[in-house]
């Protein structure tokens, strides 16, 4: 399969989640292997269920998920809670 990126713009958090979690289930359906988080502009925890919950799709699949180019605030949030060796960037 071809690696398929998906660019995320903007804030990923509670407010945007639900619109979020549909976008990122359509594009992992449609065979997105990569998440490119460069234009992450705010990274809250339902980010990070996000983000967990479409790397739990992508291996259901058959797939690994990459994350690609971190934006500064998921990073950091990755780093505060542990989860670097979980979502690897």
């Amino acid at each position: 399969m071809s690696d398929t990126c998906l660019a995320c713009q903007g804030p990923m958090t509670i407010a945007q989640a639900a619109a979020l979690r549909e976008q990122l289930q359509l594009a992992l359906d449609s065979g997105t292997t990569a998440l490119d988080l460069a234009g992450v502009t705010e990274f809250d925890s339902a980010g990070v269920q996000l983000l967990l919950a479409a790397r739990h799709s992508a291996a259901a699949a058959g797939h690994a998920l990459a994350l690609r180019a971190p934006s500064p605030v998921v990073g950091e949030v990755l780093q505060l809670l542990g989860l670097q060796a979980l979502l690897p960037t």
